[in-house]
């Protein structure tokens, strides 16, 4: 039996203070060659662990921004691609997500998306 010469792995990092989570590294090997598929970097936190940031660097070296808000009961309610998208999420009494709101990459149209 010839041994896997090809194959994906993920490292992970935790902030010293806490234990968060504080990235997330996925890299692949085919034969002798590694490459980095992408690097996941949560630059920060709120004072309970919840994320509020991501830096994303896709396979080409390009950096994504991303930022999270949440309400009163720590659940995620805003989250918004810089440059870009931005979200909404909406909950019933019961703390289930019920609603999605999306708008474009301008901001002028939303596109609502719900949970049954």
């Amino acid at each position: 039996m010839d041994p896997i010469k090809d194959y994906i792995w993920s490292t992970f990092a935790f902030d010293s203070d806490h234990g968060w989570l504080s990235g997330v590294t996925h890299n692949l090997k085919v034969n002798s060659n590694t490459y980095q598929l992408a690097d996941f970097a949560y630059p920060s936190h709120d004072e309970v662990g919840n994320r509020l940031g991501m830096d994303y660097t896709d396979s080409t070296g390009a950096v994504h921004h991303y930022l999270y808000g949440y309400d009163g009961f720590g659940r995620l309610f805003t989250d918004q691609k810089v440059g870009g998208y931005y979200r909404k999420y909406l909950y019933d009494d019961h703390g289930n997500r019920t609603q999605i709101r999306t708008s474009g990459d301008n901001g002028a149209t939303w596109t609502d998306a719900e949970y049954y």
